[in-house]
């Protein structure tokens, strides 16, 4: 599994979520918005890559 774009995915929501702590945003509503969507955009992908990696494991080419 490739685990990049994950794991970039998972920095940037960090960071995001570290500055929008510390610039005192995180009550807005819009920014709340943005790390919740941010939130299910990482575990989508995660989902996805894993039944793609199981399709690819019961379907090995020949």
């Amino acid at each position: 599994m490739n685990d990049k774009s994950a794991l970039i995915g998972t920095v940037a929501f960090i960071l995001f979520f570290l500055l929008a702590g510390i610039l005192g945003i995180s009550d807005n509503p819009l920014v709340k918005a943005l790390l919740f969507l941010g939130f299910l955009a990482i575990v989508i992908h995660i989902v996805m890559t894993k039944a793609k990696d199981r399709t690819d494991k019961k379907n090995p080419p020949e």
